[in-house]
């Protein structure tokens, strides 16, 4: 076996790729971990500073603990290679992945590679959701997180899902003041998600921890209401919210103002897919799974009998079914070498059960908290959907009714999705505004490699080296 070649490859750092690295650890295999930040676990993991470490740690799920857990033994374990800071370039035939490291290109190759990219938030815009604090809930952690310091003193949080509830415990927790949570759905909506939570323990008591620390401090929380804009010069000053009426309106009397220097706001999740589609294995549409996802088997080996996904790219629905699909993954991988004892055979057959669960779990999650796609028809004509290109509603509208309706054609005609972040936050929301359009499924975009930008110099050593010599 050459230096740079290993038994399995996987791309992805958090719940699901840790859980699957422990697995293949305790076999004599080489694998690489790869991961494009500076610490393990992704984002339900990430490092806390030492300021609100003791606030923040008060309370762990099983879930975290073992996770915490699993980092401190990769860090020792001989057999597991891990590269940080590394941003895959691309899966190239061949078995080859091509990744960034400080500014240099690596080529590695695989026999078997696991996929667990995770997911990034999604959006519903509104006028002056680009306006400098707007945060989305990932960014108001990671600055929790990461730099150890509260963004703002009082924040206001606006969307829907759990993670709003995660987000101001955090707020709350490190000493800062929740203004006011603005949740979508409407309290009777969410009673299909709460009896969902019942087959996960875990989930019910995380559940009740965030309320109780939220209720305690006095936060007040509204059912069935959205934020309508954003105002302010150089940066937010004031938002305006609205309640929700049942013909999916807003009620014009309910609409009132408040005054913030912080609105974090959150929507949902969608699948990181970029390192499989680079890889060539088939996704599927499923919106009450997170939108587009990779399609496996019950064992989750993809289209292609060398690959595996597991974690949100099969289905977004939080760390316990990241952690079973992790494990899953491995094992069958294991199988497919003829590594696997009759115990580790049964093994799988008990987490195909499980992942069942999970699964009913995360259709349920998906589809209580979808944001109504006439939320999105009706998106204000001057509001900024791509940010990076400056690209308003009414060009998008126009590219719709013109053309044919599918991702590819909107970029075309209006360069959607052809700035820095290559169509990762506009293009889900482009995706919803079509489907609001037309009523049905969109098109998958195309996708090319380089999936993340990289040097021109790099790639043209990796062509040199790699494509035109073969």
């Amino acid at each position: 076996m050459k230096g740079n070649q290993y038994d399995v490859i996987i791309v992805g750092a958090g719940i699901a790729g840790l859980k699957a690295a422990s697995v293949l650890a305790k076999y004599d295999l080489k694998v690489a971990i790869i991961d494009e930040n500076p610490f393990l676990g992704g984002q339900y993991l990430r490092t806390l500073p030492e300021n609100f470490k003791n606030k923040l740690l008060k309370f762990k799920t099983s879930v975290k603990k073992e996770g915490l857990k699993l980092i401190d033994e990769l860090k020792n374990s001989t057999n597991i290679k891990i590269f940080r800071n590394s941003t895959v370039v691309g899966v190239y035939e061949g078995d080859k992945l091509l990744f960034d490291r400080e500014g240099k290109s690596e080529l590695i190759y695989y026999k078997k590679l696991i996929i667990s990219t995770g997911a990034r938030e999604k959006y519903l815009p509104f006028p002056g959701w680009d306006l400098p604090g707007v945060f989305s809930l990932g960014a108001v952690q990671v600055f929790l997180k990461s730099n150890g310091i509260l963004p703002a003193e009082e924040i206001v949080l606006a969307g829907t899902g759990p993670f709003l509830y995660a987000v101001a415990y955090e707020i709350l927790k490190a000493g800062g003041k929740v203004k006011g949570i603005y949740e979508l759905k409407r309290f009777k909506e969410q009673i299909a998600f709460s009896k969902g939570l019942l087959d996960f323990p875990g989930k019910l008591i995380e559940a009740f921890v965030y309320l109780e620390e939220i209720l305690s401090n006095h936060v007040p929380i509204k059912y069935g209401w959205r934020v309508l804009k954003a105002e302010g010069d150089d940066s937010v000053r004031r938002i305006s919210v609205g309640k929700i009426g049942k013909d999916g309106e807003v009620i014009e009397k309910s609409i009132k103002n408040i005054k913030t220097e912080l609105l974090a706001i959150g929507f949902g999740f969608v699948p990181n897919l970029e390192v499989a589609r680079s890889a060539g294995v088939n996704i599927i549409y499923d919106e009450t799974l997170g939108g587009w996802i990779v399609n496996t088997d019950e064992r989750l080996m993809s289209s292609n009998k060398n690959i595996y996904a597991c974690g949100e790219i099969t289905g977004v629905g939080g760390a316990e079914k990241s952690q079973i699909e992790g494990e899953l993954s491995a094992l069958a991988l294991l199988d497919s070498l003829n590594l696997l004892d009759n115990s580790g055979k049964n093994k799988i057959q008990k987490l195909i059960k499980k992942r069942k669960k999970a699964i009913k779990y995360s259709k349920c999650f998906n589809t209580v908290f979808s944001v109504p796609l006439e939320f999105y028809k009706n998106i204000e004509d001057d509001t900024v959907i791509c940010r990076c290109e400056n690209i308003s509603m009414k060009k998008i509208r126009e590219a719709i009714e013109i053309g044919p309706s599918d991702m590819n054609f909107v970029k075309t005609f209006t360069r959607a999705g052809m700035g820095n972040c290559q169509g990762r936050i506009c293009g889900p929301i482009i995706e919803n505004i079509i489907k609001s359009f037309e009523g049905k499924s969109p098109h998958p975009p195309t996708m090319r490699k380089p999936i993340k930008p990289t040097l021109i110099g790099n790639l043209k050593k990796f062509y040199e080296e790699e494509i035109k010599s073969d």
